[in-house]
């Protein structure tokens, strides 16, 4: 019988951005690690230069890295071609994925779920 665990990995004590730790991080001053939910990376939120508010997001429900994020149309990976990150909850969402398509990739982009809960209108593209 197989068993998969659904266990999060243990938390890595070293930044994968700056290398710091805990106590010091670029600025030599001490910051709390956030990690990823899927293979336990950890990174200080000023390395990748978090918001408070997305921070706090992530203490609520989490953060995946980059390598870990997948699809919030298909489910996929980046694998094959990077996501489009919003930049309110850090979810993400292929280019190919959006329809209707913007004629160039988006360099910001927002997930309806943010437009809604800042009172904007939605995009309403996501397949």
């Amino acid at each position: 019988m197989l068993i998969i665990s659904l266990q999060r990995p243990p938390p890595r004590p070293i930044c994968c951005e700056c290398l710091g730790q805990e106590s010091s991080n670029t600025h030599g001053e001490k910051e709390a690690l956030i990690s990823c939910f899927g293979c336990g990376a950890s990174v200080h939120p000023s390395c990748r230069v978090y918001s408070s508010d997305l921070v706090s997001h992530f203490e609520r429900v989490g953060w995946t890295c980059d390598d870990c994020k997948t699809c919030i149309a298909c489910g996929e990976a980046q694998k094959t071609e990077d996501l489009i990150i919003c930049e309110y909850c850090d979810r993400g969402v292929h280019y190919s994925c959006l329809e209707p398509r913007p004629e160039k990739r988006p360099k910001v982009w927002d997930c309806d779920d943010c437009l809604i809960a800042r009172g904007r209108t939605p995009n309403k593209n996501i397949k």
